[in-house]
């Protein structure tokens, strides 16, 4: 079908180093298709590897909305976004919608409070 070709695309278009058209190619994959939620977390993550902070926001949030597999990665990169952003609050409350209590979750919420970000 057409959006497993634009996902295809898009997997192949980041591989050669071309951020926008796969940004572009995984942006046309409906959401409803079976390749949504995957396109969205990959477009997503391509995002944040290249500071398109606000393109990744998005995908990442449809991503984790949309469930099936990569929810969870979606999630947990999604508050990395928050934490690089200096939106602490906005990670806290996503931890703690998760309803996570994990040794990862529980330190995470800690170190929120206690642990620098570096922005280089």
């Amino acid at each position: 079908d057409q959006y497993e070709a634009w996902f295809g695309l898009g997997l192949a278009e980041a591989s050669s180093g071309r951020i926008d058209a796969a940004l572009s190619a995984w942006e046309r994959v409906s959401a409803r298709s079976p390749d949504g939620p995957r396109a969205a977390l990959q477009r997503g993550i391509l995002a944040l590897e290249h500071g398109r902070f606000a393109i990744a926001e998005a995908a990442l949030l449809s991503a984790w909305s949309l469930g099936g597999e990569g929810s969870r990665e979606a999630y947990l990169r999604l508050g990395s976004l928050y934490q690089v952003e200096g939106r602490l609050r906005e990670a806290r409350v996503l931890i703690e919608a998760d309803g996570d209590l994990s040794t990862w979750a529980l330190r995470t919420h800690f170190l929120l409070d206690v642990e620098p970000i570096p922005v280089e």
